[in-house]
């Protein structure tokens, strides 16, 4: 049995891994730069399993990886995040959160992978507004 690429979530590994590089240069935070790269180890290995065809195993072993690394991200940035400055990235985060459910009931028939880009870019937008106050 070869190798079945499923190029589904190339946009969404392509966005996750350009942007989550990108936000980890750009903290000067460790514990953000830290938690960025083991947001990138997760967004590879999670998405880059669905572009090698190994979508079940993505979806029923590691997605909790994933979302776990993500969990552990937001918890960082808000934690990281001035007080001042925090209500926004809470909105920003709490929009992604409310797209990736509704990911899994009413917008369950569109294609996924722009949904995942457009949380990738939600969330980047948060870490840059924090980023902006943080290390200026």
């Amino acid at each position: 049995m070869g190798l079945r690429l499923n190029p589904r979530h190339s946009v969404n590994l392509l966005t996750g891994v350009a942007g989550t590089t990108y936000i980890a240069s750009q903290w000067c935070v460790w514990n953000m730069r830290i938690v960025c790269l083991l947001v990138l180890l997760t967004t590879i290995i999670f998405h880059g399993a669905h572009v090698l065809g190994h979508q079940s195993w993505a979806d029923s072993v590691f997605m909790k990886y994933d979302v776990g690394a993500v969990f552990i991200g937001t918890i960082t940035l808000l934690f990281n995040t001035p007080n001042d400055f925090r209500g926004r990235v809470l909105f920003l985060m709490s929009t992604a959160l409310g797209i990736w459910l509704l990911s899994w009931g009413p917008l369950m028939n569109l294609p996924l992978n722009p949904l995942a880009s457009v949380i990738h870019v939600i969330g980047f937008a948060a870490h840059q507004h924090s980023i902006a106050h943080v290390c200026s």
